[in-house]
């Protein structure tokens, strides 16, 4: 857990599933979190609980039966040394005050420059650094083939958008059912293979208005569809590729594959809430960040726009379709209703 000074009030920044709701230990400045949590033997590791993170790193000289992975990439690649991580999360909660995350990421920058500058004087004075390597590193640096199998799920996501003045929340982003498989060889080629999958995606505002119920989710999946929002698959390298619906023909020509398959969504729009969004992303979020981040990632973006391809890439995008609500007023259930169907 996090915490950090708002101008007006105490809150946690981060935290997973708490026995009470997250503003009320900021009361009287008590965050008396861990006694809660151990009411609940939250840590009796003979209890199996609901933990954050459920994370578990193999490392093997080869692809044994006891990995469950089936995939072009690990039947071509069974003999390589490979590096298997499952991972699985819970909810994670996260209270956004543009304020908060400019001193935090001032901090991060500050602490990353002072363990760099020490690591200068470290090789300036002719002092070894630590010879310890991530567990595995010597099996994958030692031999040019490798394989990296990467499964995660989470259960949830909430990015809760707050005022930076009152810290009084804004919008709500909650992404939830998130799964990602990635399997990765390397030998004299590389080849990359992935499947993605959304559950649903909702950005929401506040109830507490005279805003009508129907309303108060601004983008997310339409109320009569349950399947999933988002699936994506993500081939790179030809081997990867065998695993499309691509033709011969098309596959030898071809670097990169991206599939996107959307479900139904459904869009409100209000004015006024519109507006503020887009405010507080460029101002509240993208105005938070430092000038050294948004510098990196304007470099990273012209490496990726320059790099070369010897191949074509594809992209293919499915839309099932789309809901556009214009409603009279945010108080009236007279609106106009636009459906798209399949794009």
């Amino acid at each position: 857990h996090l915490n950090s000074k708002y101008p007006r009030r105490q809150r946690l920044f981060a935290h997973s599933c708490l026995p009470q709701q997250a503003s009320s230990y900021a009361e009287n400045d008590c965050y008396d979190i861990l006694k809660d949590l151990e009411k609940q033997n939250v840590f009796d590791e003979t209890i199996n609980n609901n933990s954050l993170a459920d994370v578990t790193i193999v490392n093997s000289s080869h692809l044994s039966s006891s990995f469950s992975d089936d995939s072009v990439i690990t039947r071509h690649a069974e003999n390589y040394p490979v590096t298997k991580i499952d991972a699985k999360f819970s909810t994670l909660f996260i209270h956004w005050n543009p304020y908060t995350i400019r001193n935090l990421l001032e901090y991060i920058t500050d602490v990353t420059g002072f363990i760099q500058s020490l690591k200068t004087e470290q090789t300036a004075d002719g002092i070894n650094s630590s010879k310890e390597h991530p567990i595995g590193n010597d099996i994958i640096n030692n031999n040019p083939s490798s394989l990296f199998i990467l499964n995660a799920e989470m259960e949830a996501l909430e990015i809760n958008l707050n005022s930076a003045k009152d810290d009084l929340p804004l919008f709500r982003l909650r992404m939830c059912d998130a799964k990602v498989q990635f399997h990765s060889s390397k030998d004299a080629d590389e080849n990359l293979e992935a499947d993605v999958s959304l559950g649903d995606i909702r950005l929401e505002v506040p109830t507490k208005t005279k805003m009508l119920m129907d309303y108060s989710t601004i983008l997310g999946l339409s109320s009569q569809y349950s399947s999933s929002l988002l699936c994506l698959k993500y081939a790179k390298g030809d081997l990867a590729l065998q695993s499309t619906s691509l033709d011969k023909v098309v596959r030898d020509k071809t670097e990169m594959f991206i599939d996107v398959s959307l479900s139904p969504m459904r869009f409100v729009y209000i004015q006024s809430q519109i507006l503020t969004l887009v405010e507080y992303v460029t101002e509240g979020v993208l105005g938070a960040l430092t000038r050294k981040v948004a510098s990196n990632a304007a470099e990273k973006a012209r490496q990726i726009a320059q790099a070369e391809s010897v191949g074509e890439n594809i992209f293919i995008v499915k839309a099932a379709g789309i809901d556009f609500v214009l409603p009279q007023a945010a108080y009236s259930s007279e609106n106009f209703a636009l459906h798209v169907g399949n794009l």
